[in-house]
């Protein structure tokens, strides 16, 4: 294919490496090995096999960053550890290809245009944020399904309301604006005449949502207590 050719001039690896940093490791990793080609370099099978198991592990924290929810706790490590991952992989597309280009300068070659890595770059990233919206419903979806379970979990009696407090604090975690969840947290702490906290659910909610006329009367009846 003309593309993957030798006679097409090579990208500066500082470029594929930048790509790589700021768009993602995937499309940094494809361009790294159209260069090889265009470089006419056959990568050690050590340089190979680090790039391998990087790009594999940086897979795996993609993923698990798209799949964890904030009550987690773990969110912001899995950026931290995606991020780190990321410039691993920059640094080795760039260093592995770096003195192959270099020799291909001084022999008075060609520098390949920015474009193609750049149009690169923003198809991956446009990828890793549409999976991003997509784990983001899934969640959301998910959520949907919790709440359903907690509110019939709590309309079964007192053995399965501490289950369904359970659920809607992970919920109220995940999402943090949804006053429903709130209101039946305050309902569960109510029947167990647990009012004072039943009262801060109360509170909470009236902050994100003040004219909730349910709950500020809910709040009034407690209160009169």
């Amino acid at each position: 294919m003309p593309f993957f050719s030798q006679n097409k001039s090579p990208w500066n690896p500082s470029q594929i490496g930048w790509i790589c940093f700021l768009f993602g490791a995937f499309p940094g990793v494809w361009l790294w090995a159209v260069n090889n080609r265009r470089l006419g370099v056959v990568q050690p099978l050590a340089t190979r096999f680090f790039v391998g198991a990087s790009v594999v592990i940086y897979s795996i924290v993609l993923v698990r960053w798209l799949l964890v929810t904030p009550s987690d706790g773990m969110d912001w490590r899995f950026r931290i550890l995606s991020t780190t991952m990321t410039i691993i992989v920059a640094w080795q597309l760039f260093a592995s290809q770096r003195a192959a280009f270099a020799r291909h300068r001084r022999e008075g070659g060609q520098m390949a245009s920015v474009w193609t890595p750049l149009l690169a770059g923003i198809v991956g990233f446009a990828l890793v944020i549409g999976l991003e919206m997509g784990a983001g419903l899934w969640h959301s979806e998910r959520g949907y399904r919790d709440f359903d379970r907690a509110v019939v979990l709590m309309e079964q009696g007192p053995a399965k309301m501490r289950e369904a407090e359970i659920i809607f604090q992970k919920l109220r975690i995940d999402f943090p604006e949804e006053t429903t969840t709130r209101y039946n947290l305050a309902v569960i702490y109510a029947r167990r005449e647990q009012v004072e906290w039943a009262k801060i659910e109360l509170q909470e909610l009236l902050e994100l949502e003040p004219d909730n006329k349910e709950a500020r009367d809910f709040l009034r009846e407690l209160t009169n207590q």
